[in-house]
């Protein structure tokens, strides 16, 4: 027998990893947000955070500038969400779309420090309606802003939380994971992450700079991959020297 829409939505709700929350539950999380920020009180969310610019596709001529040693970190492209991930006082856990949207994530208190802020892919689980957050940096630690300093070192304090890996398949109940992240780019670490996922959809791939600092709202320095681009097939080879041509 079918189900109705009503029953459709209900079950929906019911098995959705995250809640929405009243209004004045939500004011109380951006203030505190933006405490944690160090924002001005007229500064809201969703103006700091409004409007990012989209990440650059990679073509050809961008390839030799992206396989330099050192110079970008890689991970997965992520079908799903752009959100952030923010820890409380109370070490409760919130995720907040850049529109300023707050929901509350299911589970009560986690391993996150207090009054810590990560950013994050909300992602649908396949065959279900279920989903998760892949973390992939840190802006925000125990209440002391870290986004001035490098990705590589940003990403080495986001490993250092209690929190699996996207790679660790024993924990694929969980609700957050941390994305893998490449800072050597080569032929086999490409083939790596471009391999499809059984349990959530990926799709091409991203480059962060790996020696710079967090950029709010903007996303010039960030590339991506998209595989069904013909502009962009033939073009992942690389030679002995570590090089892509």
């Amino acid at each position: 027998m079918a189900l109705s829409q009503e029953s459709r939505d209900a079950l929906i709700r019911d098995l959705s990893t995250t809640r929405p929350v009243d209004e004045e539950c939500a004011k109380c999380v951006l203030q505190q947000l933006q405490h944690t920020l160090g924002l001005k009180s007229s500064v809201s969310i969703p103006d700091y955070f409004s409007h990012p610019s989209q990440p650059n596709s990679v073509y050809k001529w961008d390839i030799p500038f992206l396989s330099v040693k050192g110079r970008y970190a890689m991970l997965r492209g992520v079908v799903g969400q752009r959100h952030f991930l923010f820890s409380n006082n109370e070490r409760k856990l919130f995720v907040i779309s850049m529109k300023g949207i707050v929901q509350k994530v299911r589970g009560g208190h986690y391993a996150l420090p207090p009054c810590t802020l990560l950013d994050a892919h909300l992602v649908t689980r396949r065959a279900s309606f279920l989903c998760f957050c892949l973390a992939f940096d840190v802006i925000v630690l125990k209440g002391i802003s870290v986004w001035m300093q490098s990705y590589r070192d940003r990403y080495q304090l986001l490993t250092s939380l209690s929190l699996p890996l996207e790679s660790t398949a024993s924990s694929r109940e969980c609700t957050v994971f941390i994305q893998d992240v490449k800072f050597e780019i080569s032929s086999s670490s490409v083939e790596l992450l471009l391999q499809p996922l059984d349990w959530y959809t990926n799709h091409g791939l991203m480059f962060i700079p790996a020696d710079l600092w967090y950029s709010f709202g903007s996303e010039q320095m960030v590339f991506t991959y998209e595989p069904e681009d013909p502009s962009h097939r033939d073009y992942w080879k690389i030679d002995r020297s570590n090089h892509f041509y």
